[in-house]
């Protein structure tokens, strides 16, 4: 494709692509936190 609706497509593709890679991180820095200092108290008693 050429000329605008070759833009169109390449800019549908790039909407895509960000909002996938958002849809991957799982959880928060907070919550990432509690998970580490949990591991880590956990650790401490056994």
């Amino acid at each position: 494709m050429r000329g605008p609706n070759s833009a169109q497509a390449n800019l549908r593709q790039q909407v895509k692509a960000r909002s996938a890679g958002r849809s991957q991180i799982g959880a928060g820095t907070s919550e990432i936190r509690r998970m580490l200092i949990g591991r880590e108290l956990y650790a401490e008693t056994m």
